[in-house]
C-alpha cells in the first residue's frame, strides 16, 4: 500500500450494508487502488433497550454486524478484493464512528442520505454532519447514479474563488486528475445583485466579468507548470451552486471547498457545497479549510 511521510494512506467508507452501499464500496475501492491506500469499511449500531445487558448485546450484535459487513463487501468487490478491506464495526452512532475514523484518513466516503430520505430535499443528517465536521476531505457518492461505472469523461470540475479553501480544493482536483488522466475544469462563478435602497448602483457587468476572469487566470498562473497544463480556468456568471451543478454534466467528479470568500462577486462556498453535494449526479468531494493533506 502507498504511504505519505512513512504513514500508510487510508480511505474510510461508511457502509450501511444496504444494496445501495455496494456501489459506494466499488467507488471507494477504485479510489483506494488509484492512491495505493488501505480501505477501511465502517458500519455502526447502537443497542438501547430497557433491561438489556449492553455488554452481551454488543458482543452478539458485533458478530452479526461484522458478518453482514463482510458479506456486503464480498458481493460488491468479489471475495479476493474483499480480503484486503479492513472491517470496522462499531457500537456507536454512525456520525461519531465515521468522524473518529476520519481523523486518521486521507479521504472519507459516504452516501448522500439514509435509506428513507425525502429525495433531493436534503442531505442525510449523518452525511451533513460528517461533511461539516470531518478533518479530511469527504466524498459524497450518489448511489442512485445509473450512468454506469465504466463511463469516464476524464474531466473533473472544481470551484475556485481565490480563497485558501478553494485553492486546496483545486490542488486536490489536480492530484486526482493526475491519477486518472483527466483534465481539470476550474470554474469561478460570479454574480452581482444590487441592493436597492442601499447599493443601487455599481460597476457595469463587464467590470465584474473582467475581474472574475482576472482572478481565475491568476489562480491558474500560480500553479506549477505541469499542473497548469491540465487545468482550464473560466469565469461564469450565475449562482455558484447552480453553475457547478451545470458544469458537472459530462464530468466524473466535482470538487468544492467547504467555504469561501463570501463576497458579492464569488459567493463560494459554505451552503454552496451542500447544494452541490445534494443535486450533482456525480460524486462530490468537499475539501475543508483545515484539511492537512489538501495541498499535498
Amino acid at each position: 500500500m502507498g504511504s505519505l511521510g512513512g504513514q500508510t494512506r487510508r480511505i474510510v467508507v461508511g457502509v450501511d450494508c444496504s444494496p445501495q452501499s455496494e456501489q459506494l464500496l466499488r467507488w471507494a475501492c477504485k479510489q483506494a487502488d488509484l492512491t495505493g491506500s488501505t480501505l477501511v469499511a465502517v458500519t455502526s449500531w447502537r443497542v438501547e433497550l430497557p433491561g438489556l445487558d449492553p455488554a452481551s448485546a454488543d458482543l452478539d450484535v458485533e458478530a452479526r454486524t461484522r458478518r453482514l459487513l463482510a458479506e456486503t463487501i464480498a458481493r460488491a468487490l468479489g471475495p479476493e478484493r474483499a480480503d484486503g478491506v479492513t472491517l470496522h464495526p462499531c457500537a456507536s452512532r454512525p456520525a461519531d464512528a465515521l468522524l473518529t475514523q476520519a481523523r486518521r484518513a486521507d479521504l472519507l466516503i459516504v452516501g448522500p442520505r439514509g435509506p428513507h430520505p425525502l429525495k433531493h430535499l436534503a442531505l442525510g443528517s449523518v452525511t451533513e454532519h460528517v461533511v461539516s465536521q470531518a478533518t479530511c476531505p469527504v466524498a459524497i457518492v450518489h448511489t442512485d447514479d445509473h450512468r454506469g461505472a465504466e463511463i469516464s469523461h476524464r474531466r473533473i470540475v472544481v470551484g475556485v474563488d481565490g480563497s485558501p479553501c478553494a485553492r486546496r480544493a483545486l490542488h486536490w482536483a489536480i492530484r486526482q486528475a493526475e491519477l486518472t488522466g483527466s483534465t481539470v475544469d476550474a470554474v469561478l462563478a460570479w454574480e452581482w445583485e444590487p441592493l436597492y435602497g442601499v447599493y443601487p448602483y455599481g460597476p457595469p457587468d463587464e467590470t465584474w466579468a473582467h475581474n472574475a476572469e482576472q482572478l481565475v487566470r491568476r489562480e491558474v498562473a500560480e500553479l506549477a507548470p505541469g499542473a497548469a497544463s491540465i487545468v482550464h480556468g473560466r469565469a461564469v456568471r450565475g449562482h455558484p451552486a447552480q453553475v457547478l451543478i451545470d458544469a458537472s454534466d459530462d464530468s466524473d467528479l466535482v470538487v468544492v471547498g467547504n467555504r469561501g470568500v463570501g463576497n458579492a462577486v464569488t459567493r463560494m462556498l459554505g451552503s454552496v457545497s451542500q447544494k452541490v453535494a445534494r443535486h450533482a449526479n456525480v460524486p462530490v468531494v468537499v475539501v475543508h479549510d483545515h484539511d492537512q493533506e489538501a495541498e499535498g
